[in-house]
């Protein structure tokens, strides 16, 4: 890999990120946000970064940040599947239906077999109206 914005190296990224993930495990939601917001900032076409981030943002009870976060990671990498899955669930969560369908029908093009099942059950449970489940939140770290 190249180096990143800012000069990082791969490396950097992976080390910022391994903190980050590990304030996560420890409910330190907030201080993971930080820091997997600034790996975006250096390294925005990260996958991985971006995919953290928008579970620390699912976590936090923002999910229309994690919805721009994943939508900003399809624009790197229009056909990833677990990109298109996790944006689908994102989207369900702030009932953008419509788009989340299109993101199941985009799935289901690009091959991603092994998400479409638990998809289309979260969305017939959605457009029933059913309460959705929520992800566990960490816990507070205010």
């Amino acid at each position: 890999m190249t180096p990143t914005r800012f000069g990082w190296s791969a490396e950097d990224v992976y080390l910022v990120a391994s903190r980050a993930h590990s304030l996560f495990d420890q409910g330190l939601t907030h201080q993971a946000a930080a820091l997997f917001e600034g790996l975006v900032a250096v390294d925005p076409a990260n996958l991985y970064c971006r995919h953290a981030l928008a579970a620390v943002y699912l976590s936090l009870g923002v999910p229309r940040l994690a919805v721009d976060q994943l939508s900003a990671a399809l624009a790197h990498s229009p056909y990833d599947a677990e990109t298109l899955a996790r944006r689908c669930e994102a989207l369900v969560a702030v009932g953008e239906m419509a788009r989340a369908e299109a993101d199941l029908a985009a799935l289901r093009r690009s091959g991603g077999a092994g998400q479409i099942a638990r998809l289309e059950a979260r969305l017939a449970v959605a457009r029933r109206g059913n309460h959705t489940p929520q992800l566990p939140n960490h816990q507070s770290d205010n």
